[in-house]
């Protein structure tokens, strides 16, 4: 049985201390000695002690050795080795725990928290197929915004038009015409009044912001008929809108046309006024519609607009055709867009936006849906843009002819418009038949000239000459 390193190292400390304790004892009886003598003990004390010590040391060393070669001796006769570990061979003590403060509670071992649980993977979604196209299928139609606009001319026409500024001082004040605003009781002999009679009934106030302008321009003839389809197209626009008028006291002209005979001429009307109301002003006074709330109206005498000299006609170049169609078609439009700009001006300040947006129109119309969001868009887009109605699907319209029978534009194109000496371009243009007969084709020369962008409007048209006498016109977009 081999003695385990642990009793061994028990049994060395026994000893040296058995040695120890008799040096000790055989120590005492010298100093006792000493102090017999009378040795100075502050002379001999550092001796003795050093004399002291080194014998100790001596003999601890001596009794160390003398356990170790005896329990040498004593393994040898065993067969046994003995085996001394130095220090830096012993286990090492292990590591003290840092000292924590109990009070603080950031030392303190939390317990963790339980970690939720991580949610499962969704499956991953295939995309769908994507079917295939219908070769049979007919093509997408574009939106309004995603067209094209209509290329331009293939030649530069010969002759050019003239603009002139209109000299008109004040549209409110001319002589002879009849002015209503927003559905009051009567009409009065200029615009201010017809303004102050607004605000007397407590109307209520036009806004301005985002607002859309509606022209309507012509005779109202059937516009009994077409009261409540015009009421619908208004209210489509879906924003604040004002209806500018100018019409005539006649309900219809009298004038020769290709669909009009000069039998059926009639006498010439009676002088009307504010106190003796044309047929025209009757009819409106008795209108009950929505829109007469936001409805501006000027009303004048053919006769006299033409013996004062504001409108000028030409004299007839080709026979059969009628100089004062366009001479009355331009007029009218003149004088609505100057309806327009004097009442906004009036009534805010300022003057109407160069961007604002305008439809103009007939009374006599009947107008298919529109897409008047899409026009907007790409009209406050581009202010320089024109939409307009084409009345047939065959190439000559296409191409060279644009309707003015509805349009829609900003304020920056109607006043070029608006400017044009149409008279004198039908003189210039003496020798041509073609510009004589046909007004779209000069339409479209001028809108061509004036540099603006040409687009179709989306929506047909129905023409009413009169109850039964219709014309439907698709104005078709896209071919």
């Amino acid at each position: 049985m081999s003695w385990s390193l642990h009793r061994l190292k028990v049994l060395i400390g026994v000893a040296i201390a058995a040695t120890l304790l008799a040096l000790v004892l055989f120590a005492s009886p010298a100093s006792n000695a000493n102090k017999t003598t009378g040795l100075d003990a502050s002379s001999g004390s550092e001796s003795q002690s050093s004399g002291f010590s080194s014998t100790n040391g001596g003999a601890n060393v001596q009794a160390e050795d003398r356990i170790i070669a005896e329990a040498k001796r004593i393994l040898a006769a065993r067969g046994q080795r003995l085996t001394i570990e130095s220090e830096s061979e012993s286990e090492p003590e292990p590591e003290a725990e840092p000292e924590t403060d109990s009070n603080n509670d950031n030392n303190k071992k939390k317990p963790d928290a339980a970690k939720p649980a991580e949610p499962e993977p969704e499956p991953e979604k295939k995309p769908e197929p994507k079917p295939e196209p219908d070769p049979n299928a007919p093509p997408r139609r574009l939106t309004l915004v995603e067209r094209p606009p209509l290329p331009g001319p293939d030649v530069v026409f010969p002759q050019k038009f003239r603009f002139d500024v209109p000299k008109i001082a004040s549209i409110g004040t001319t002589p002879g015409a009849r002015f209503r605003v927003q559905g009051t009781g009567k009409f009065s002999a200029d615009l201010p009044q017809a303004i102050a009679a607004t605000a007397a009934a407590n109307s209520d106030k036009p806004i301005f912001d985002n607002t859309v302008f509606f022209y309507m321009a012509g005779h109202i003839r059937t516009l009994f008929h077409t009261g409540q389809g015009l009421q619908d197209f208004f209210a489509s626009a879906k924003v604040p809108y004002l209806v500018f008028q100018h019409t005539w006291s006649e309900t219809d002209h009298k004038e020769l046309t290709w669909w009009h005979g000069a039998e059926d001429a009639a006498k010439p009307p009676a002088p009307y006024s504010v106190t003796n109301p044309g047929p025209t002003e009757t009819f409106l006074l008795d209108l009950q519609l929505p829109f007469v709330k936001n409805l501006v109206t000027m009303v004048e005498d053919d006769d006299v607009v033409t013996k004062s000299g504001r409108m000028k006609v030409g004299r007839t170049i080709l026979e059969g055709t009628n100089p004062r169609i366009l001479a009355s078609y331009f007029y009218t439009l003149r004088q609505v867009h100057a309806l327009a700009l004097e009442y906004v001006k009036t009534k805010t300040g300022h003057e109407m936006a160069s961007d604002a947006i305008i439809f103009r129109l007939r009374p006599d119309l009947t107008i298919f849906p529109t897409d008047m969001e899409g026009v907007r868009t790409v009209l406050q887009r581009d202010p320089n843009t024109f939409f307009g109605t084409c009345h047939g699907q065959w190439d000559n319209w296409r191409k060279y002819l644009l309707s003015d029978l509805f349009f829609a534009t900003t304020r920056q194109v109607l006043d070029k418009l608006a400017a044009v000496n149409i008279i004198q371009w039908l003189e210039d243009n003496a020798h041509d038949a073609e510009m004589q007969k046909v007004p779209e084709r000069s339409f479209r020369l001028l809108l061509e000239e004036i540099g603006v962008k040409l687009m179709w409007i989306d929506s047909g048209i129905i023409l009413w000459r009169g109850p039964q006498n219709s014309l439907v016109l698709p104005c078709p977009a896209v071919p």
